[in-house]
C-alpha cells in the first residue's frame, strides 16, 4: 500500500511536561520560555503539565492545566488520561533525572506509556557512564519517545554510541536564548552602578559544586592590574540547598573574598531576578564565566545566554563549553586553575580588538538559538513526527486479531442504539457515549438507523428493534419535502428543520433505508409506509448527479425489487442509474486506476457494491466485472499482505497522483467494504470475498493501524473513527450504525456460508440478551 502524503500535518494542541515557574529551577525556566516561544510563534494551542516537588504546589500561571506530585505514580497516569481525552496532538517532555519520582526518575515512563500522542523528549542530562538504575530509566525513556532533542552534538554522539539510538531519532536544537542586541556595555552599566568598572558575571541558582570559589581565587591577580574589576554573582541560593544549609554557602564565599582582599570587588545579588533584569546585567557585563568543575556537563543555559548576548565568555572545558566556545567564540581554562583564568582575562583586556572579534563570533553563532526560532524548530519537528506517526502508526493497545476462518463474531447488541435514540430520532453525535443534544438529528443517520433496525429484525428474527424502526421511519416521513420531492437533512433538538433540502447523498441514503425496510420488514405498518415513501422519493432520482447518491439509491432499489419485482417504473430507474454509474467508471478508469473519479473519498465501496448488484440482476456481465475489478483494487489499497486493514483517511483522501491520507479513518468505510465484499461473495461464491469481509469487520476489533478497538464492549457503541493516536473516543450515530450494519451483514454471510441458504431465506443469527 502506498501511504505517501505530501501535506504537512498541523499541530492544534501541544502539551509540555516539566517543572515550571514560579518553581525556581533551570528546567522550570526553560519550560516556561519554550512554552512562550511555541505559543507566540506558531498556531499551536499550548498547555503545561507541571511537576511539583512539594505537596502544596505553586501558584502557577493559567497555561498550567495539570499538576503532578513527583512521587505520586497515579498522577502521571491521570495526566496522560487527561491529555488523551483532550485529544492533544503532541507532548514535549523536559527530562532531568531529579524532577521525576521513582528510581532515577523512572515514574515518568508511566506517563509516556499511557499517552497516545507522539512524544518529543528534551534531554537536559545525558550520561556516558550512568548507574544501573539511571541507564534502565533512560532506555525506557528512549523507547517511549518518538524523537529525542539534545542541545549539543556531544550528547547526540553519546546517545548513538552508548544507547544505540539511531541518528534519525535524535535532533540537535540549541538551548533557547533571549533576543538581545549587540551593544556596548556602557549603555547598561549606569543602571547597576557599574560605570567605568570592567565587569564579569556569573548567574544562576547558587550551590556548592558550581566552582565560584575558583573565580574568587583568580581575582587578586586580575585586580592587581585592573583595580576596578568587579565580579557580580547573580542568583538566589538553590531552594534545596537553602532548606538544608541556609546561607552557609554564601557566607563561605564572602569570607573567602575577605581573606583574599577582594571583598570590594565581588557583588553578591542573592535573589531570583526576572528575565528583564537578567538581560540588563548581561548587557552591563564585559565578561562571563562558568567555572564548573564537572567535565560531563552536557548543557548550560547560563553559558548559552551569555554567548547569545555577545559576551566575552570564559569557561572550564566541560563538554558543552568545549563545543560552544570552539572556533574563537570564547576561552577555555583548565579545571581548578585560577591562575589560568586570571591570565586569560588580563590578556583579553589587553587586546580589545581580539575581544571584540570573539564577542561577534559568539553573537552571530547563537542567532539561530533565539527563543522565537527555537519555538518554530520544535513545532516543525513535531509536524515531522506527526507525519511519521501517520506513516508508521504505533499500537495504542494490543488486541488479539484472530484468523478470519476461526474467529467468533461478537453478538448483536442494540444497547447503544437505544441510548442514542429518543422519541424523535437518533442523535447525530455523542460526547464519549453520552448523546449530544446540541447537534440534534439528521436524515442521513436516521436512514442508516432504519437499515440497522430492519436488518436486525431480518437477521435475528427478533422484534426488539421494531419500535426503533417505527421511530426512524416516522422521522423520514416528516423529513420528506412534498413540494421538492427531496428529503430535508438537519433538524435541531427543538424539532426545527434547518434546511428545505438535503444533499443528493442524503436522498440516496434515504432511498437505501426505505428500500430495505420495504423489502425486509415483517411489520405491515413499516412495510406499507416505507413502500409509499420509497415510491415518492424515487420520482426525483433522475435529477441526481452525484455517483454515491446513485449507488445508495441502487442498493435500496435492489432491496425493494426483491419484494416488488414487478414494479416496472423502479426497474427502469434501476437500469438508468446503473448505466450512468457504469459509464462514469468506463469514462475515467484506466488499468492502474480502475475508478470513476480522480480521488477516492468516503463510502467508497458502495460504488462497486451497486455495480455488482446491478450487473447480476439486469444482467450485464461488463458491469459486474467492472464492479468486481474496482472492489478488488479498492481492497488492495486498504489491505496489506498480512491482512492488516488501513482505510483511506478522510484527512486528505487518496488522489490519482499518488497522495494518500492515512487518517482519519471512518467506520462507514469499513461498513461499506464489508457489505460490498459480502455481495461479491454471493455473486461469485469465491471464498476470498468472505475472508475480506471478515478482515474489514476486524477493523472495528483491532485489525487496524494502531491495533485499537473501535467497538466498545461496555457501551456496545463504536468510536468515531481512527486517528494517529488511536480512536476518537466519542460514539456517535454514524459510527455505531456502521458497526451494527457491518456486524449484521457478517452474521448473515456467516450463516449463508455455513448452510448454503440464500439471503432471501431467513436463517437466524444469535442476539445478545439485554
Amino acid at each position: 500500500m502506498d501511504m505517501s502524503m505530501d501535506e504537512t500535518p498541523s499541530i492544534s494542541q501541544m502539551a509540555l511536561l516539566g517543572s515550571y515557574v514560579p518553581r525556581r529551577c533551570g528546567i522550570g525556566t526553560f519550560t516556561k520560555d519554550l512554552h512562550d516561544a511555541i505559543a507566540s510563534n506558531t498556531d499551536a494551542r499550548t498547555m503545561v503539565i507541571a511537576m511539583d516537588d512539594r505537596p502544596e504546589g505553586y501558584a502557577y500561571p493559567p497555561e498550567v492545566r495539570f499538576q503532578i506530585q513527583a512521587n505520586r505514580l497515579k498522577d502521571y497516569q491521570t495526566a496522560a488520561e487527561m491529555l488523551n481525552i483532550n485529544k492533544v496532538d503532541l507532548v514535549c517532555v523536559q527530562h532531568e533525572f531529579g524532577i521525576y519520582g521513582g528510581r532515577a526518575g523512572e515514574d515518568v515512563v508511566a506517563f509516556l506509556r499511557d499517552v497516545r500522542m507522539p512524544v518529543l523528549t528534551t534531554l537536559h542530562t545525558v550520561l556516558d557512564d550512568p548507574g544501573r538504575e539511571q541507564e534502565a530509566a533512560m532506555r525506557k525513556l528512549i523507547n517511549h519517545s518518538d524523537r529525542l532533542v539534545v542541545m549539543c552534538e556531544t550528547a547526540q554522539q553519546i546517545l548513538q554510541d552508548g544507547y544505540d539510538v539511531p541518528s534519525g531519532r535524535i535532533e540537535v536544537i540549541g538551548h533557547g536564548i533571549p533576543d538581545m542586541p549587540f551593544t556596548d556595555t556602557a549603555f547598561y552599566k549606569d543602571q547597576f552602578g557599574l560605570e567605568g568598572r570592567p565587569t564579569m558575571l556569573t548567574f544562576g541558582l547558587l550551590s556548592p559544586g558550581k566552582g565560584l570559589e575558583l573565580v574568587i581565587k583568580a581575582l587578586p591577580k586580575i585586580v592587581e592590574q585592573h583595580p576596578d574589576f568587579t565580579y557580580v554573582v547573580l542568583g538566589a541560593i538553590h531552594p534545596h540547598v537553602y532548606k538544608k544549609d541556609g546561607n552557609a554557602y554564601l557566607i563561605s564565599l564572602q569570607r573567602l573574598a575577605e581573606r583574599l582582599g577582594v571583598r570590594d570587588n565581588v557583588i553578591f545579588h542573592t535573589r531570583y531576578v526576572s528575565i528583564e533584569e537578567l538581560c540588563g546585567y548581561l548587557g552591563a557585563s564585559d565578561f562571563f564565566v562558568t567555572p564548573y568543575p564537572n567535565k560531563k556537563q552536557i548543557v548550560s543555559g547560563a553559558l548559552a545566554y551569555a554567548l547569545g548576548a555577545g559576551k566575552s565568555v570564559l569557561s572550564t572545558p566541560y563538554w558543552y563549553a568545549e563545543e560552544m566556545l570552539a572556533e574563537d567564540r570564547g576561552r577555555l581554562f583548565p579545571f581548578g586553575d585560577s591562575d589560568a583564568l586570571a591570565r586569560e582575562i588580563n590578556a583579553l583586556m589587553a587586546d580589545p580588538a581580539a575581544t571584540a572579534a570573539m564577542r561577534k563570533n559568539a553573537y552571530m553563532y547563537c542567532r539561530p538559538m533565539v527563543w522565537s526560532e527555537v519555538g518554530k524548530r520544535y513545532y516543525r519537528l513535531g509536524q515531522e513526527v506527526l507525519h511519521e506517526r501517520a506513516e508508521k502508526p504505533k499500537p495504542v493497545f494490543h488486541s488479539r486479531v484472530t484468523a478470519p476462518e476461526t474467529s467468533e463474531l461478537p453478538l448483536v447488541n442494540l444497547k447503544h442504539l437505544r441510548t442514542l435514540t429518543d422519541d424523535t430520532a437518533i442523535f447525530q453525535h455523542a460526547v464519549f457515549d453520552v448523546p449530544n443534544r446540541f447537534h440534534g438529528y439528521c436524515s442521513d443517520d436516521t436512514a442508516r438507523a432504519l437499515v440497522a433496525a430492519v436488518l436486525h429484525q431480518d437477521v435475528t428474527g427478533d422484534n426488539e428493534a421494531l419500535p426503533l424502526a417505527k421511530i426512524y421511519l416516522s422521522f423520514l416521513h416528516h423529513a420528506f419535502n412534498w413540494e421538492t420531492g427531496r428529503f430535508r437533512n438537519f433538524m435541531s433538538y427543538d424539532r426545527a428543520w434547518l434546511e428545505e433540502e438535503g444533499s443528493e447523498d442524503v436522498h440516496g441514503r434515504c432511498i437505501w433505508g426505505l428500500g430495505l425496510a420495504a423489502s425486509l420488514s415483517s411489520d405491515d405498518g413499516v412495510m406499507g409506509l416505507s413502500s409509499y415513501l420509497f415510491s415518492q422519493a424515487i420520482q426525483t432520482v433522475d435529477t441526481l448527479t452525484a455517483p454515491r447518491a446513485w449507488a445508495f439509491a441502487l442498493v435500496g432499489i435492489h432491496a425493494y425489487l426483491r419484494r416488488f419485482s414487478g414494479d416496472s417504473v423502479v426497474r427502469r430507474t434501476r437500469e438508468q442509474l446503473a448505466r450512468q454509474l457504469h459509464q462514469a467508471f468506463v469514462d475515467n478508469a484506466s488499468e492502474d486506476w480502475p475508478w470513476l473519479e480522480d480521488y477516492v473519498t468516503y463510502d467508497n465501496a458502495k460504488l462497486p457494491h451497486a455495480l455488482i448488484l446491478s450487473g447480476q440482476w439486469l444482467p450485464d456481465s461488463d458491469m459486474l466485472d467492472q464492479g468486481l475489478e474496482s472492489l478488488e483494487w479498492l481492497c488492495d489499497q486498504q489491505l496489506n499482505e498480512e491482512g492488516r486493514v488501513s482505510l483511506i483517511g478522510n484527512d486528505g483522501w487518496m488522489t490519482r497522483d499518488g497522495r494518500r491520507a492515512r487518517f482519519d479513518q471512518q467506520p462507514v468505510d469499513a461498513m461499506a467494504l464489508v457489505e460490498a465484499c459480502a455481495e461479491a461473495h454471493r455473486s461469485t461464491q469465491d471464498a476470498k470475498w468472505a475472508r475480506r469481509a471478515h478482515l474489514f469487520l476486524g477493523w472495528f476489533l483491532g485489525n487496524n493501524d494502531t491495533e485499537s478497538m473501535l467497538y466498545n464492549s461496555g457501551s456496545r457503541g463504536c468510536r468515531d473513527g481512527l486517528q494517529i493516536d488511536g480512536p476518537n473516543l466519542n460514539e456517535g450515530a454514524e459510527s455505531t450504525l456502521a458497526w451494527l450494519i457491518a456486524l449484521l451483514n457478517m452474521h448473515q454471510l456467516r450463516r449463508e456460508s455455513a448452510t448454503g441458504v440464500s439471503r432471501d431465506v431467513k436463517e437466524l443469527a444469535p442476539v445478545e440478551q439485554t
